[in-house]
């Protein structure tokens, strides 16, 4: 188990990474048993230090949901991350322009969006989740990788944001 005073200086060299748009090496490659486990912790570390700045969670995105990733990357299920209200960009008009040069080694997904009226139940089937959701849009994901070469473990892409 990794002490908690070095899983804080991991999570601040995550966020100092994502601050700055730049590149780290991997967790995995470099942290003894680093896992999903422990990424998920970072990830509620990090989750915590963007909310004392005032980031507001605006709901989350699921990674990894093609089943057949999970072999590769050593997974049962998807990953997923919180998403703020400073990291969306809402289009009104059919239209927007925004500048990825910043980014490190940017890709840009489609993404359906589906939003919640009320949670649904833990236990529901797709009929109680369906009645959970009050709409759906289009949406376009522009995603980095914090890590070079987009060459990465789950465990890393679970501390930062589920890329």
């Amino acid at each position: 188990m990794i002490p908690q005073e070095n899983l804080q200086a991991i999570a601040l060299e995550i966020k100092a990474a994502q601050d700055e748009c730049r590149q780290i090496e991997t967790l995995t490659s470099r942290i003894p048993g680093f896992n999903i486990e422990t990424a998920y912790r970072i990830s509620e570390i990090v989750h915590d230090m963007r909310t004392a700045e005032g980031y507001i969670p605006a709901g989350r995105k699921i990674g990894f949901t093609n089943p057949e990733m999970w072999d590769i990357y050593g997974v049962r299920e998807p990953i997923w991350a919180y998403v703020y209200d400073k990291t969306i960009v809402h289009v009104h008009d059919g239209s927007a322009v925004y500048d990825i040069s910043r980014f490190s080694e940017p890709k840009i997904e489609p993404e359906i969006v589906l939003h919640f009226h009320s949670p649904p139940p833990p236990k529901g089937g797709l009929k109680q989740i369906l009645d959970s959701i009050d709409w759906i849009a289009h949406g376009i994901e522009i995603v980095q990788s914090h890590f070079p070469g987009w060459k990465f473990q789950a465990a890393d892409a679970v501390s930062d944001w589920s890329l």
